[in-house]
């Protein structure tokens, strides 16, 4: 709430009486914050990868992260010469990491520029899980997905070295963290982390066995409930975890193999929101409007225009 608040005097300063809203993963779970603070401020919203405040993703990634394996191998399927290279990537993938962790490899770090290798890395089957539910949030890496699980199967693991040479290797100005954990921890504990019991999360990875080494993530685990409460952090109202009602013309995107905001999120949060059109990107990751012209010329049409469609 109190970011939204923030974002209602930032409307003010400026001087403007309506404005358009555009958020993308966490920044969905403002936009539909300040839709219910503050909606006749609003002339449209669009929320890409939709994180509605009823769903609890601490818990909910299992699930989530397991379907979109099932896509992946369900795409795969649909493609003749895919299914003969890869069948059944999702077995094949629950055998990989159950082997990796009986026995780990070594991994190369390459400098991709010069292709010496600078370091060794072991590899296990929780690290494997760590890097393919990263790479699913990204589009354009959702092709290699089926060519790197099931070369790694066969002891070739020259995909998963380049691309993790590449994220080890790659110079970020300053050094500057694409994330605070920090903040991270204290907004997810005030608003999600802490409506769900400790129980919860351990049932979550228990259904879900063959992507339960998310849970080696403090986000994903139970512990979270320990760093809230040593922080003295606790959800701060029973309201910010229902669904927003509002009548403001939102286009709700979703990625078909987004492997933390699923297509059904958006879906869901399109219930409460009487004008909203909802758009689920083919193949897509997270937050598939970042780099998609299609996606970009969507947005661009009047919200007027698109008259709740799916």
């Amino acid at each position: 709430m109190e970011s939204a608040a923030d974002a209602e005097d930032l409307r003010v300063a400026l001087g403007y009486s309506q404005w358009n809203l555009y958020g993308g993963s966490y920044g969905t779970r403002l936009g539909l914050e300040i839709l219910r603070y503050r909606p006749e401020t609003i002339r449209s919203a669009v929320l890409d990868s939709v994180y509605p405040p009823q769903e609890n993703f601490h818990t909910g990634v299992f699930a989530t992260f397991s379907r979109s394996l099932g896509a992946l191998g369900v795409a795969c399927d649909a493609q003749p010469s895919c299914v003969a290279a890869y069948p059944d990537l999702p077995g094949t993938f629950a055998d990989l990491v159950a082997r990796l962790n009986a026995a780990p490899v070594q991994l190369p770090i390459v400098n991709l520029e010069t292709g010496v290798t600078i370091d060794y890395l072991p590899l296990t089957g929780v690290d494997l899980t760590i890097i393919v539910f990263q790479l699913l949030y990204v589009t354009s890496a959702i092709p290699v997905m089926p060519a790197l699980i099931g070369q790694s199967a066969r002891g070739d693991y020259t995909i998963v070295s380049r691309l993790t040479s590449a994220l080890i290797t790659q110079d970020l100005p300053g050094d500057v963290p694409l994330i605070s954990q920090g903040m991270q921890v204290a907004v997810q504990c005030n608003e999600d982390a802490t409506f769900a019991h400790a129980r919860e999360f351990v049932a979550a990875r228990d259904s879900h066995r063959p992507v339960a080494a998310l849970a080696y993530s403090p986000l994903f685990n139970e512990a979270i409930l320990d760093i809230c409460a040593s922080w003295g952090l606790k959800a701060t109202s029973p309201a910010q975890n229902k669904a927003v009602t509002s009548a403001v013309p939102s286009l709700l995107i979703g990625g078909e193999l987004d492997p933390i905001t699923p297509p059904s999120n958006a879906r869901e949060a399109a219930g409460t929101l009487s004008r909203a059109t909802v758009v689920i990107y083919p193949h897509g990751g997270h937050a598939p409007s970042v780099g998609s012209p299609c996606l970009v010329s969507v947005i661009a049409i009047k919200p007027t225009d698109l008259n709740g469609h799916t």
